[in-house]
C-alpha cells in the first residue's frame, strides 16, 4: 500500500443520495399529471407512497453516511462528511 493514502467512504452514498432526490424532484410531477388527468385512485396512490418515501428520506438524513480523511504511517486523520445537498461537505461541529 503506497503512503500517503486519502480516502472519501461517502462517495456511494453521495451517488445513491442523488439518485433519491432525482426521484423525489420528479415524483411530483407524475402525481399531478395523474390528478390532472383525472386518474384520482392512482394519483392518490402515488401520493401515499410519495409520502412514505419522503417519511424515508427525511429519517436517511440523521444517518452517518462516512467519513473522508488521510491514512499515513504516522497518523489517521478522519472528517465526518455530509451527503445531503450535492457533494460532500465537511459536518459542523
Amino acid at each position: 500500500m503506497n503512503l500517503p493514502l486519502d480516502f472519501n467512504s461517502a462517495a456511494p452514498w453521495t451517488r445513491i443520495v442523488k439518485i433519491a432526490l432525482t426521484i423525489a424532484a420528479i415524483y411530483p410531477i407524475a402525481v399531478v399529471g395523474l390528478f390532472v388527468k383525472g386518474n384520482l385512485l392512482g394519483g392518490a396512490v402515488l401520493l401515499m407512497f410519495g409520502l412514505a418515501f419522503y417519511a424515508v428520506l427525511r429519517r436517511a438524513r440523521r444517518v452517518s453516511m462516512g467519513a473522508a480523511g488521510r491514512l499515513t504511517a504516522g497518523a489517521v486523520t478522519v472528517h465526518p462528511v455530509r451527503v445531503w445537498g450535492g457533494l460532500p461537505q465537511r459536518a459542523e461541529r
